[in-house]
């Protein structure tokens, strides 16, 4: 008996291939969320920043060390 697709497969196929193409590799350009903690500046308590950015092998290194 074969298995079938998951529609979470489905959707994570089609996200690739609607991707946006890195114009320096030709590679799909993956959108990622990046999370930082900063102090705040009244109280002093830790806050959780939330960057979205896109990240392809160009500039994978830069943004992951």
């Amino acid at each position: 008996m074969a298995k079938g697709k998951s529609f979470a497969d489905k959707i994570a196929k089609a996200r690739e291939q609607r991707g946006d193409t890195c114009q320096a590799c030709g590679e799909t350009i993956k959108p990622i969320m990046v999370v930082s903690p900063t102090e705040s500046e009244r109280t002093g308590a830790l806050r959780f920043r939330r960057n979205f950015l896109k990240y392809c092998s160009c500039n994978e290194k830069e943004i992951f060390e």
